[in-house]
């Protein structure tokens, strides 16, 4: 495999673990929010439903980059096999 081929592939691999940490990110939180209860307390009322709705759409928002990222690293990795190719490299495999 050529430099060029290698960088790119490196890319594609940080850009998946990116991808990756990005859906985590409120993991923990949003089921913390979602448990309806705090501990040994409820965790209930107009705020709480703000807060659960707010988390909700945050989630939606990084999972919409986390995609991106992914794809990101998808191109990258076709961009390393064809710089493979034009070289007379063969291809990795996904």
């Amino acid at each position: 495999m050529g430099a060029q081929g290698d960088k790119l592939r490196g890319e594609k691999t940080r850009l998946h673990q990116l991808s990756t940490d990005t859906r985590a990110l409120l993991d923990s939180t949003t089921e913390i929010a979602a448990d309806r209860k705090a501990g040994d307390q409820s965790w209930s009322g107009p705020q709480a439903e703000r807060v659960r709705g707010e988390l909700k759409v945050w989630k939606g928002k990084l999972a919409t980059i986390a995609d991106q990222l992914d794809a990101e690293g998808g191109q990258r990795g076709r961009d390393a096999d064809a710089a493979d190719s034009k070289f007379g490299r063969r291809p990795s495999s996904p």
